[in-house]
């Protein structure tokens, strides 16, 4: 079965404004809200929760990109990969590295600071097997980072978690 991406015409009148809003914005509405929009009591919601995650905070945006594009690797998710693949780059992630994060151990390569190790090996963690994390786990963390900072890290691991399953589950086609 081949999901349909709604289009604003087809979209639920509550949230034509949200397509309104994101054409102004960027000229269009991506693949993955196209998917969500089925379920628009859902959208709404999770766009404000999605743009809090992102807000800027306490913690860089490359350390949430490096965090958000090694889980998405992991997860096998070409959606979100490629998407954040491209914002990574925006906010400072080299080509070089955008490589080491889709190579097995490739945070332990020296073109990451000893932090970005640290974020990286996190989200590993937290991507495979979260039950397994350990107070070492954190306080490795909290050599680099205060708790607000972790807190931002770990939602934006999660939210990358649910956006790959998402994604994937729904075989969301690539923005092109």
């Amino acid at each position: 079965m081949k999901i349909e991406l709604l289009e604003k015409e087809q979209a639920a009148e509550s949230i034509r404004p949200i397509y309104e809003g994101m054409e102004k914005k960027s000229g269009r509405v991506i693949n993955m809200y196209k998917v969500m929009a089925h379920k628009p009591n859902v959208l709404g919601p999770f766009l404000e929760f999605y743009k809090q995650v992102w807000a800027p905070g306490a913690l860089d945006p490359k350390i949430k990109e490096l965090a958000y594009l090694r889980t998405s690797i992991m997860n096998g998710c070409t959606y979100c990969s490629r998407a954040h693949t491209a914002s990574a780059k925006r906010r400072g992630v080299t080509d070089e590295q955008v490589q080491a994060l889709k190579e097995p151990g490739g945070s332990s390569r020296d073109v990451f600071t000893e932090e970005e190790r640290a974020v990286i090996q996190f989200a590993e963690q937290l991507t495979a097997w979260p039950a397994a994390i350990q107070a070492a786990d954190l306080e490795t963390l909290g050599k680099f980072f205060n708790t607000e900072q972790i807190e931002e890290l770990v939602l934006t691991i999660a939210t990358a978690n649910l956006t790959n399953r998402f994604n994937e589950g729904m075989k969301t086609p690539v923005d092109v």
